[in-house]
């Protein structure tokens, strides 16, 4: 899906992830790789984190310093 959104898309895309509890590892590489992508292709991939605890999750695995994270879905369709 998240192939999809970034092939089809001419500026960027916003995955909401502040609903989310728990991501495992292939989910962070797959976010760090649509990153990359997003990157070479001059897209801008927008993650909401919303938690404290998926930004640590995401800042352990070395996810979040890859990607533009914001708290909240409004900020991230604003900024």
């Amino acid at each position: 899906m998240l192939d999809h959104a970034l092939s089809t898309s001419y500026h960027g895309v916003v995955v909401d992830l502040a609903a989310t509890t728990f991501v495992s590892i292939a989910v962070t590489r797959e976010l760090a790789a649509a990153t990359r992508r997003a990157d070479r292709n001059r897209l801008d991939l927008r993650l909401v984190t919303g938690s404290p605890r998926l930004g640590l999750m995401l800042t352990t695995t070395g996810t979040l310093p890859l990607s533009r994270c914001y708290d909240s879905l409004p900020s991230a369709l604003g900024g």
